[in-house]
């Protein structure tokens, strides 16, 4: 359990820094072998990271420890990634890239484009999203809004699949 603290300490120290970037994802890689369910729920802020990579290798994480705890963020994900229009309209003059508060860091600075960000997050984490979720219930569900009717209806009910090595699903 140790391990696991550490591994995610590490992670969330150093993915605020692009040059630590590859540190904080090979602590996330770890951390699935490292296999304590219960430390799963302490990625979930993760999600929001802006670079789609890292937030793969969470997910995948995420897949081979199965935990109930990450469910929920995950299908909220989804929902988000769902809700981006994939057209760009170019002529609005950029305002919607300027709201303060944006999740996308940089996305607010002359020349960002948020838009263009949210697309490509969508284009990046979508599919990896549901798989995670298919990987970790065993449901074959393919949009967000069945995902949290099902979850809804489910979660008080559903267990987490028995830990063993020869059950956990290969990386993808």
């Amino acid at each position: 359990e140790k391990a696991a603290d550490t591994l995610i300490a590490i992670a969330k120290a150093a993915c605020t820094k692009k040059e630590t970037l590859e540190l904080a994802t090979k602590c996330i890689r770890y951390l699935a072998g490292v296999g304590i369910r219960a430390k799963a729920k302490e990625l979930m802020p993760l999600l929001s990271h802006r670079e789609t990579d890292f937030v793969r290798e969470i997910l995948d994480t995420c897949a081979l420890l199965k935990s109930k705890d990450t469910i929920d963020p995950i299908i909220n994900l989804v929902l988000e990634l769902e809700a981006v229009k994939e057209e760009s309209n170019t002529n609005t003059g950029g305002a919607g890239g300027n709201m303060p508060g944006s999740q996308y860091p940089g996305a607010n600075q002359p020349g960002g484009n948020r838009e263009d960000d949210r697309v490509k997050r969508k284009k990046d984490l979508l599919g990896p999203a549901k798989q995670t979720l298919k990987d970790e219930t065993g449901e074959k569900i393919n949009e967000g809004a069945k995902w949290k009717e099902w979850w809804g209806k489910n979660k008080s009910t559903w267990k987490e699949p028995e830990e063993s090595p020869s059950t956990k699903p290969a990386r993808r």
